[in-house]
């Protein structure tokens, strides 16, 4: 002002200043809107399949799969966000859950066709992160199912040829988890969790107990607890005694009973704390089961 501006020029210089600063602070996250929308329909779409909802999880997913173009031109292709690096794996979520919906309809083999699609995008475009791992194990996962006793199955159990993929995609799941240093977290628990139910399906319980192994130590050295993960890996390890039990292919068969009870206890435990009716029903009946040939099995003293 003093050298001869005038204080309206110098009160305009200032407010074009604070403009100029203003639009450049907030270019950044104006581009990422559309991702951020996106992101949080599809954390709705999973909150509502969490929740057992799911035709409003269903039209929030595909909501997000209809007008993926906000986020990408193509779901695996480049993004107009800001953040062109988190694009992928944005479409390895989506499509993970759209195919975790049609598998919680019971439509397993859409579920496993709609993951199969986008792994081979994934891959084609480079995408070797986390998003891809969770869609290897998805696809595992669709084709063999949560149950690792073939007793207890609804269906026809999975045949030699789908529990070969299934371990071989556990094991590109693997390979990627360790690549990116992610294996010694959750997503390592679940892997390992996941894969003993193949290997007990398949009779390699010598693999299946050291997948869970595995999973234990991940959890005791790395603090990763207090996930509803922790009951599922009880109830397979219950399952995997259980079966051997019932198939009568372990060398002492009353041990066998005395861990698949304690596992089912334990698990049923854990799901009580967390509200898993379904997993304290079906804990319940194994454990009913297993009562109902105490009696032939252990003598009166353990009972």
């Amino acid at each position: 002002v003093k050298e001869g501006i005038g204080t309206y020029d110098f009160d305009e210089k200032v407010k074009n200043e604070v403009r100029c600063w203003l639009v450049e602070t907030a270019s950044d996250y104006i581009e990422d809107l559309p991702y951020k929308f996106m992101c949080t329909c599809l954390a709705f779409g999973r909150m509502m399949s969490d929740l057992d909802r799911p035709t409003c999880a269903t039209s929030l997913i595909e909501f997000c799969w209809r007008n993926s173009e906000m986020v990408s031109a193509t779901p695996f292709g480049t993004g107009i966000t800001s953040q062109p690096g988190i694009v992928a794996e944005f479409a390895a979520r989506l499509v993970y859950q759209r195919g975790r919906v049609r598998y919680g309809y019971g439509d397993t083999a859409a579920a496993v066709e709609i993951l199969s699609q986008g792994i081979a995008e994934a891959e084609a475009v480079g995408c070797r992160g986390l998003g891809l791992s969770k869609l290897y194990r998805g696809r595992a996962r669709f084709r063999v199912g949560d149950e690792p006793d073939d007793a207890y199955l609804s269906g026809v159990p999975p045949d030699a040829e789908r529990l070969r993929r299934s371990v071989e995609d556990y094991e590109a799941c693997e390979r990627l988890l360790r690549k990116i240093g992610r294996l010694n977290a959750l997503q390592g628990v679940k892997l390992f969790g996941n894969l003993s139910v193949s290997l007990t399906l398949a009779g390699r319980y010598d693999a299946a107990i050291a997948a869970l192994a595995r999973a234990d130590d991940i959890r005791a050295k790395h603090g990763v607890s207090g996930h509803p993960s922790d009951g599922r890996l009880l109830y397979n390890r219950g399952s995997l005694h259980l079966r051997r039990f019932r198939l009568g292919v372990a060398d002492d068969l009353t041990e066998e009973w005395r861990r698949a009870t304690r596992s089912f206890e334990a698990a049923r435990d854990v799901f009580r704390g967390i509200g898993r009716n379904a997993e304290i029903a079906i804990c319940a009946a194994k454990l009913r089961w297993l009562a109902e040939c105490a009696p032939a099995v252990v003598g009166a003293a353990e009972l």
